[in-house]
């Protein structure tokens, strides 16, 4: 049923539940951890956020993620960052357990995205053969000893196993909690990375169209670092791009390159948009002399026209997009949401807070429904998005140590014969 509610409402023949859901993301500023309530009903499945917490990362562990998601990072330091990773999740799921008012016992499950730190979906040649790939790191096994719950992890190699993107997976999630049989609505993601979904008026899950866009706040928070020596992670609130003005001339060159016209499906990452690609970027902005309040807006307005261009070439619904619903971290940066408003007129658009969804525990929420998803035997991942052959069931369950029945138990809990 499209547009399943927020809230739980009471039901004598709900299954009820409790899960946590971790996110890393590609702007790789810290954990997000969501605790949050489910019911499963005749109707669908309610949910309900019971606490949200984002731990930052240190900035040796930040500066250490950042550079692993480069082709010849070692894979020694990605094994330890790994474990490390799995050790701060769990202590992101007790806390967000603590806050929500719950002992960590009474967690069903845990879902993690994990981090990623390589992202290849398309074939490669390898020693002879050819492969595609995705890495997230963030050890659910340690995740699973720690807290003594079971945890889902690896969400993302069904899909690409499928010949799939592997992302966005978002889309399975944007039309449970958003989707109306009265108007067409995109769900646009401002995280390091771009991407949206767009669910049509009384659409079926299997007409939602998703993809990735491009760079978001990945280039913001990178500038922003370097033009402040370190001081700041990201441009807070756009004050730094807000003060300059975007150079039309290199925002046309950028949206020209070849990622921003090729169609769907497609996803990206720091492969693609990480450092070398600021780098380059930043010598471009040099050589037209544009200081650094002008290289941020220019910036933010190449994340502007990748939208607006995307929304023009590969939004095609027969009622047009009304409402433009975005989360990420980039709904709180006005030099984004103002351009936003002005390119995507006149449809609507507002904050996931307008529909009753935290912005910044969107994702984190995400990956705990993905993770119910799993543990029922639905598909978590969209042929039509990813392109894979046909729909997977993503997810590895690791459970605690010693306790080889904790899978079926909550199974038989959660995902009983007709539920």
């Amino acid at each position: 049923m499209p547009g399943a509610g927020y809230q739980i409402r009471s039901s004598s023949r709900a299954i009820r539940g409790t899960a946590i859901g971790l996110m890393s993301g590609t702007s790789c500023d810290g954990v997000d951890a969501v605790a949050a309530s489910f019911a499963i009903l005749d109707r669908g499945v309610e949910w309900h956020v019971r606490a949200f917490e984002c731990f930052p990362y240190e900035a040796a562990m930040r500066s250490a993620l950042l550079n692993l998601c480069q082709p010849a990072a070692p894979i020694s330091e990605a094994l330890l960052a790994g474990v490390v990773l799995g050790e701060k999740f769990a202590e992101a799921a007790f806390t967000v357990a603590n806050a929500a008012g719950l002992e960590i016992s009474d967690i069903d499950f845990i879902a993690s995205h994990g981090h990623t730190i390589w992202h290849q979906p398309t074939a490669h040649e390898f020693a002879g053969n050819t492969a595609a790939g995705t890495l997230q790191i963030g050890e659910p096994a340690v995740i699973a000893a720690r807290t003594g719950r079971p945890a889902i992890s690896n969400f993302r190699t069904a899909d690409v196993a499928l010949g799939g993107q592997g992302a966005p997976l978002a889309p399975v999630v944007d039309y449970e909690l958003f989707a109306s049989d009265s108007c067409t609505r995109a769900v646009l993601n401002l995280g390091g990375i771009a991407n949206v979904t767009v669910i049509p008026a009384g659409a079926n899950v299997d007409e939602v169209v998703a993809f990735d866009i491009g760079p978001a706040n990945m280039v913001l928070d990178w500038l922003a670092e370097r033009f402040t020596s370190g001081e700041l992670r990201c441009d807070k609130d756009g004050h730094l791009a807000l003060a300059g003005r975007a150079d039309a001339e290199t925002v046309a060159a950028e949206l020209d390159a070849a990622w921003f016209r090729k169609a769907p499906p497609k996803s990206t990452g720091r492969e693609l948009f990480g450092n070398c690609w600021c780098e380059r970027f930043l010598d471009a902005c040099g050589r037209r002399h544009l200081s650094s309040a002008d290289t941020m807006a220019t910036a933010a307005a190449i994340t502007v026209g990748a939208v607006s261009d995307a929304f023009a070439s590969f939004v095609v619904t027969a009622v047009p997009v009304s409402e433009v619903i975005v989360c990420g971290g980039g709904v709180h940066n006005p030099a984004l949401m103002d351009g936003l408003k002005q390119a995507l007129a006149p449809a609507l658009v507002s904050p996931h807070e307008a529909y009753g969804v935290s912005s910044d525990a969107k994702e984190a929420l995400a990956f705990a429904m993905l993770g119910l998803r799993a543990v029922r035997g639905l598909p978590t991942a969209l042929p039509r998005v990813t392109g894979a052959a046909s729909s997977s069931i993503g997810g590895v369950f690791s459970v605690p140590p010693a306790d080889g029945l904790a899978l079926r138990r909550l199974v038989d809990k959660l995902a009983p014969l007709g539920a």
